[in-house]
């Protein structure tokens, strides 16, 4: 059980910190995997633990102690991670968020991603197309370029 305040904290800090990501395999029968991500410095350790511990030890957490420069010369701290992609953990955030709704704009990615997840967890999805299949990974496809086409622009 999660508590309210802890709740309505992880949104927001959700709405600018987390990732909502449909990864998609190399083949076109394969539907997008949802994966929720959420990153800082590694001396945040800490917190993402925490925040683990608050799902009840759901996820995973990678680190990368390595500094790196990225293409535009920028020097980036290590980072540690929390990756959340398994059927049951996806429903258990996917859940949390209706309890506990984003505000900002990533509520629209969310909507997104929890659509993936519901048909994943149905049954429907076993690496096999179906109309319903093609249809939800067109529309996520969609958003997607839509989402690159607006952060090319500054939007």
């Amino acid at each position: 059980m999660i508590d309210e305040t802890f709740g309505y904290w992880f949104a927001g800090l959700t709405d600018g910190e987390g990732s909502f990501t449909l990864t998609y395999g190399n083949r076109p029968k394969f539907f997008p995997q949802p994966q929720f991500s959420l990153g800082f410095r590694d001396d945040e350790k800490k917190l993402i633990y925490m925040i683990q511990k608050h799902f009840g030890g759901i996820g995973s957490v990678y680190s990368n102690p390595k500094k790196y420069t990225n293409p535009q010369g920028y020097i980036s701290n290590p980072v540690i991670m929390w990756m959340v992609n398994t059927r049951h953990d996806t429903q258990i955030l996917v859940d949390f968020f209706h309890q506990y709704p984003l505000r900002s704009k990533k509520s629209r990615d969310f909507e997104v991603w929890a659509k993936a997840v519901e048909l994943r967890n149905s049954g429907e999805w076993r690496g096999v197309r179906t109309p319903r299949i093609d249809a939800a990974s067109a529309q996520m496809r969609k958003y997607a370029e839509e989402l690159h086409r607006l952060k090319e622009y500054g939007a």
